[in-house]
């Protein structure tokens, strides 16, 4: 099924898994970074609140409009969003602004989930849906599985949160230039 649907597969492993690894950094050290940016352990808890709360609305939205808009370019929408908001996380300043920024971080990478599961379980074939998409969910598993680690080697070589997470940022940017090229 996955040498069958490998353009589908790879695909997704590709986004998800480069979108995820990025993810996965953030999040494990989204409380540390929110405090190395000089405010209280109470705002980073807040902030870490604040960008699952934001990921409910994005789930209830973000499925539907996968099934109405064009599912490549929708996916690659937010994929560039959400590099837009780690962006400006990198930018911000102060309480409400890292808070703000926070909701919408969650909001664009909780929007990916549902809208990459709606493309791949709509352009797979029944007959190999089932283990295309679990060679899907072992790839992009894998590749971003080692965000966290990524963070912290880079963190221990002595770079800081900001630097790091511009640079995954310009990362997403350059994937979805490539992506657009190539489609």
């Amino acid at each position: 099924a996955a040498r069958a649907q490998w353009r589908v597969v790879l695909t997704g492993v590709v986004i998800l898994g480069l979108t995820g690894f990025v993810w996965q950094g953030l999040f494990n050290f989204y409380e540390l970074y929110v405090r190395a940016k000089g405010l209280p352990p109470s705002t980073a808890s807040t902030a870490i609140t604040v960008v699952f709360a934001a990921g409910v609305p994005a789930f209830a939205v973000s499925g539907p409009s996968g099934d109405r808009l064009p599912s490549v370019r929708y996916i690659l929408a937010i994929v560039g969003s959400f590099a837009a908001c780690l962006l400006a996380l990198t930018v911000v300043d102060g309480a409400l602004a890292v808070l703000a920024v926070s909701a919408l971080v969650g909001y664009a990478v909780h929007s990916l989930f549902p809208a990459m599961d709606t493309y791949l379980l709509g352009t797979l074939p029944n007959e190999h849906r089932s283990s295309a998409y679990s060679v899907y969910s072992f790839g992009m598993m894998v590749i971003q599985a080692t965000g966290a680690s990524a963070v912290g080697a880079l963190r221990g070589a002595g770079f800081g949160y900001d630097a790091v997470f511009l640079a995954f940022a310009l990362g997403l940017f350059a994937l979805v230039a490539v992506l657009v090229a190539l489609r």
